[in-house]
């Protein structure tokens, strides 16, 4: 053990994916401002100012009630949607740089397979308000390209949105015209509906910057893509609660996903007229069908039970995998280490979580120790201070145990 603890301390500091989300979120929030600045044609520094929280299973959301609005977007939303977009594009074979489709097109992982880690990004982002970016699957360069650009559209859309709403308290007294543009033909929505409406309008234009030209053609299209595929993830995120807390997720500001997906096309036909629309619009109807498509297979009754099976027998394989490692009388760390964190890193659901906090149960003196269950729960508390960051964070504060080693003093190192 000894021996264990003094390779730990001097391995190098791994990155720190907290840092790394910040970053993302400024560097989106950089690109969103560039962009409206462009569409404005006026500096809006000093109206906004952005506020990052910390990991939570919010998406972005403004302040009006004082100046700058804030912008408060959750640290752990990056690697969310990072992993959500790098799942459906490494399902997505026709976004290569060259336009052709791969000869190997169709070989990569069954679609059952990506829907299952689809459903454990919801879950991490539920239970650990973050996601980590696991990537135990296949995928090409252009795909991992493809979903980077979709994942950071997505941001700055997101952004562009919530600067809409603070905006969208100025243009009345200040730019009527604009405002009346925005608002045609949603005269009969609620009050609230409307703004939601007439913030995803603006938040196009914002988003849009410069990128309308001529040239931009194939930026153009996987930009809007982007843009719509941030509308479909926060309604599948509600939709995920809704399932999870089995309480109706009663918005009562959003419109329906499908009408705000209706809202936006529309007004991006208008924008770039409807002769150029077909072709850019394709890339954003073929991403948005699959997510759907994966996401509505993710809800099914027969995909649950099926989720719950798979963590239970990973749950069973960790509680016999512990036994058997133990049963010398001395924990086998070597042995048990490498497979723990695999099967840790596969959890879908809190059944892996509750099970490492009752074989954890003896160091917090819960239950009293005996010759079987220290040994137990040593290995399982060795296992866990491995694990990755965020599902480190959110095993230890379930197990509430002392770390073998400060990460923060790593990664200062």
């Amino acid at each position: 053990m000894t021996a264990s603890l003094e390779k730990i301390r001097n391995r190098a500091a791994p990155p720190d994916p907290r840092k790394l989300a910040r970053q993302i979120v400024k560097r989106a929030w950089k690109e969103a401002r560039r962009r409206a600045e462009d569409c404005l044609g006026f500096s809006i520094e000093k109206q906004f100012a952005l506020e990052i929280a910390a990991d939570g299973a919010r998406f972005a959301e403004v302040d009006c009630t004082k100046r700058p609005f804030a912008i408060r977007i959750s640290a752990g939303l990056p690697p969310f949607i990072y992993r959500i977009s790098r799942i459906l594009a490494a399902r997505s074979y026709a976004f290569s740089s060259d336009g052709t489709v791969p000869i190997d097109a169709g070989e990569g992982s069954p679609f059952e397979e990506s829907v299952e880690r689809m459903h454990r990004a919801f879950f991490w982002y539920s239970a650990a308000g973050n996601s980590t970016i696991h990537q135990n699957y296949e995928i090409s360069g252009d795909q991992v390209l493809f979903g980077g650009w979709i994942a950071t559209e997505a941001e700055v859309f997101l952004i562009c949105h919530e600067m809409a709403h603070g905006l969208i308290a100025r243009f009345p007294t200040e730019a009527p015209e604009l405002m009346a543009q925005l608002r045609m033909g949603l005269e009969n929505c609620s009050i609230t509906w409307r703004e939601e409406f007439v913030a995803d309008r603006l938040a196009l234009f914002l988003a849009l910057g410069q990128l309308g030209g001529p040239h931009d053609g194939h930026r153009l299209a996987m930009a809007y893509a982007g843009w719509e595929f941030a509308l479909l993830l926060h309604r599948e995120w509600e939709r995920y609660e809704e399932f999870e807390t089995s309480e109706p997720f009663l918005s009562k500001t959003h419109p329906p996903a499908g009408e705000r997906l209706d809202n936006l096309r529309s007004t991006f036909q208008r924008c770039i007229g409807t002769g150029n629309s077909g072709h850019l619009l394709s890339a954003a109807e073929s991403f948005s069908t699959l997510f759907r498509n994966m996401a509505d297979t993710m809800f099914t009754p027969g995909f649950q039970a099926s989720a719950l099976a798979r963590d239970e027998a990973r749950a069973r394989k960790l509680r016999e995998l512990a036994i058997d490692c133990d049963r010398s009388g001395c924990p086998d760390y070597h042995r048990f280490i490498p497979v723990a964190l695999e099967i840790l890193q596969q959890g879908e659901s809190w059944t892996l979580i509750d099970l490492v906090t009752e074989m954890t149960a003896p160091l917090r003196r819960e239950v009293a120790f005996d010759a079987t269950n220290f040994g137990i729960a040593k290995l399982v508390w060795r296992a866990c201070e491995d694990l990755p960051d965020p599902l480190y964070s959110a095993f230890k504060k379930q197990i509430r145990t002392p770390n073998l080693v400060d990460r923060g003093i790593l990664r200062t190192r």
